[in-house]
């Protein structure tokens, strides 16, 4: 578990940190204080700041022997601790940033699935409304429509999908659908037009068309 990695990251650590300082090689003695960054991480990780802080602690308690061993002299003990607190500083900064990029992108995952589920919602609503809907841009072509308009035209939704209003409807009424569509851009108030539909037969179906903008 996360419990028993942590312990022997540390063990590791602390084990190569004591082997360093035990040669020669006074400038490498302060590096592996700098790889306590990792179990201060993984503890930040695991339980939030009271993770960076008992994890600290711990780095501090096995650091003490090694402090009084061979930082007795000059104020080689005070590099060691500014150090420790450097890499605790860096572990916590880096894991909030993290912490913070797994929270916005939780919060997008929430966001999307509720998007998704207001969609399906309204797809619903939409292909169940008994009255026949489409959905056209400014070009006169036909998005989206419902069962509805297609059982009105006698044709598939797939069909009609990607239609042109004149495809669906005479060359008249059509154009005065993208007068109506014109009309409400400018919030104008406007009357129900009525209109005729083409079915796929080729006869003409009587409608009263309205039109809101979306």
């Amino acid at each position: 578990g996360n419990f028993w990695g942590l312990a022997l990251l540390l063990v590791i650590i602390t084990g190569m940190h004591y082997w360093v300082e035990s040669t020669p090689y006074e400038a490498f003695h302060h590096l592996p204080v700098t790889l306590y960054l990792l179990p201060l991480a993984w503890a930040t990780l695991w339980k939030g700041w009271r993770g960076t802080l008992s994890a600290g602690l711990v780095t501090f308690l096995v650091t003490v022997p090694s402090l009084l061993m061979n930082h007795s002299e000059g104020l080689t003990w005070l590099a060691e601790i500014a150090l420790l607190l450097v890499t605790a500083l860096a572990a916590g900064v880096i894991t909030w940033r993290v912490g913070e990029e797994s929270r916005l992108h939780s919060l997008a995952q929430r966001l999307d699935s509720r998007l998704v589920a207001t969609e399906s919602r309204y797809q619903e609503l939409f292909q169940a409304a008994g009255d026949p809907i489409i959905l056209f841009t400014a070009s006169g072509q036909i998005q989206e429509a419902n069962r509805a308009f297609g059982l009105l035209v006698g044709q598939p939704l797939e069909a009609v999908r990607g239609e042109k209003l004149r495809d669906l409807f005479p060359p008249e009424d059509a154009q005065a659908l993208l007068q109506l569509f014109e009309l409400r851009k400018s919030n104008e108030e406007v009357e129900q037009l009525r209109l005729r539909a083409l079915r796929s037969d080729g006869v003409l179906v009587p409608v009263m068309a309205s039109c809101v903008r979306v």
